[in-house]
């Protein structure tokens, strides 16, 4: 394998030099994201006696087809589709690839250095902190190592004094998805250790790098870039997604509500903005309950749907829900109106763990619900709520998560019998993070026929003035 020097773009160096904990790179079409995730790969197995680098893709055919290839064209190095792993020249390091079915038994094994390529075909970060508690080796620096480029000398000076145990994510732009909330929404420059011996210090956590295509055109031929340019007429949405790296432009293969909900950021004013309260007007709620419970709290008025938040948490009892009820109704004046729960409110099941049923906990703290059968039908239930976006508005602010959520539900897709561009879906929801806010969105769905908010006695000029009050129309 021959040294090379590398000749990067500024965006490209950093991404290269960072000596954060957990880098990553969402980036546009050609921007260099698996080369520069495969050279640093290779520099910490050449630097660190006895390393041992994953490299990983979620499925086997892109990882086999793409990812492995990818590798084998910028380093020379042939990989033995038998064991999936090799040797860095005139090392003892390994560098292993692995798809994320094979994540599971990951057993045993401490990792120094880990690459995850294109980390938004992922449903979840669940496989990035499996692999968060396999970066442990000991590392041992090189010592004799020197940098192929001078320019380099004082990073590698730095990578010695200092071991690098490192997590790179790789991605393109795909909505508010989980790479999008770790490295864009939520990114943690630096984290503070809250707790064990090591409680107080602090060590440099998510990075984050984003480039275009355009910001690489000089490395890249000038027909792609002519081509991906006319992408802008013929395909827009790609074009923003994949050459100008835009993650608000995302409709997901097999996504119930990912078009509407791009609909109503279209509309002037749009639909999704601020959303106030109005005190006029009862707030009502519909949840889905269990070991995670989540609730929509919205208002109705006329036809007219105005979604004011979403709120979810794992692991906490009944009343916990019903004290934040009472807390906004202190705190927020909000009068509540009906609270919407699922048909299992009143499983039996729940009195094994709680003694009572949620229904009974919650009407012990005052808060009753009002129980929604189930329709056996769930496609029936999503094609019912699809209708009803239109007549919605959501405040940005408060329902954020609870939007993610709604853009992400999508129907499960069978692996085994789909091709390439030919995806072969089960008719049934993917049960992920989203399905539970899903379920609470349906259940809003169907109550709301059974509120009466005086909406039968309002006149269309009426509604409108609403609408102008409230800033939902121009």
């Amino acid at each position: 394998m021959a040294n090379q020097i590398l000749h990067l773009e500024p965006y490209q160096d950093a991404f290269f030099r960072s000596t954060y904990r957990y880098p990553g790179m969402l980036a546009g079409w050609g921007t260099g994201k698996t080369m520069l995730a495969i050279f640093k790969i290779v520099l910490l197995c050449q630097l660190y006696k006895n390393n041992l680098a994953l490299i990983v893709r979620r499925k086997f055919t892109d990882l086999a087809k793409s990812t492995m290839k990818d590798f084998t064209r910028y380093t020379g190095l042939k990989i033995p589709q038998g064991t999936k792993e090799v040797t860095i020249p005139g090392t003892t390091s390994q560098v292993l690839f692995m798809h994320g079915d094979e994540l599971s038994g990951l057993q045993n094994v401490n990792l120094g250095c880990i690459y995850i390529e294109q980390g938004e075909e992922f449903d979840s970060q669940e496989q990035f902190d499996l692999l968060r508690g396999r970066l442990r080796r000991e590392l041992e620096p090189v010592t004799d190592f020197e940098a192929y480029d001078p320019a380099y000398d004082s990073y590698i000076a730095d990578l010695k004094a200092n071991p690098l145990l490192q997590m790179m994510v790789g991605a393109n732009a795909a909505g508010h998805c989980w790479t999008w909330k770790k490295w864009i929404k939520d990114c943690i420059d630096t984290m503070t250790v809250e707790d064990g011996p090591y409680a107080g210090e602090s060590f440099k956590a998510y990075e984050l790098h984003e480039a275009t295509s355009y910001d690489n055109y000089q490395n890249l031929p000038k027909p792609f870039i002519m081509d991906i340019a006319s992408m802008k007429q013929d395909s827009p949405a790609k074009y923003k997604r994949f050459v100008l790296n835009d993650h608000d432009e995302y409709d997901r293969e097999g996504s119930y509500w990912g078009a509407e909900l791009s609909a109503l950021r279209r509309l002037h004013p749009p639909h999704i903005g601020l959303v106030p309260h109005d005190p006029a007007y009862a707030v009502h709620t519909a949840w889905d309950v269990g070991y995670t419970t989540c609730l929509w709290y919205f208002q109705v008025v006329g036809v007219n749907r105005y979604y004011l938040g979403y709120y979810e948490n794992q692991g906490e009892g009944v009343q916990h829900y019903t004290d934040l009820l009472h807390k906004w109704e202190e705190e927020r004046g909000y009068r509540y109106g009906h609270h919407f729960g699922p048909w299992d409110v009143t499983n039996p099941a729940h009195k094994v763990t709680e003694g009572q049923t949620v229904m009974e906990i919650a009407c012990e703290h005052g808060i009753f619900f009002d129980r929604l059968d189930q329709d056996r039908d769930v496609n029936n239930s999503i094609q019912h709520a699809r209708k009803g976006f239109p007549l919605s508005w959501f405040d940005a602010d408060g329902c954020e998560n609870g939007l993610d959520a709604l853009e992400w539900f999508h129907e499960k897709k069978n692996e085994r019998m789909s091709l390439e561009g030919r995806p072969y879906f089960t008719q049934k929801p993917e049960k992920d993070w989203s399905e539970h806010c899903a379920k609470a969105f349906i259940i809003a769905d169907q109550g709301i026929p059974m509120i009466d908010d005086g909406g039968d006695d309002m006149s269309i000029d009426e509604i409108h003035k609403l609408q102008h009050k409230h800033g939902m129309v121009a």
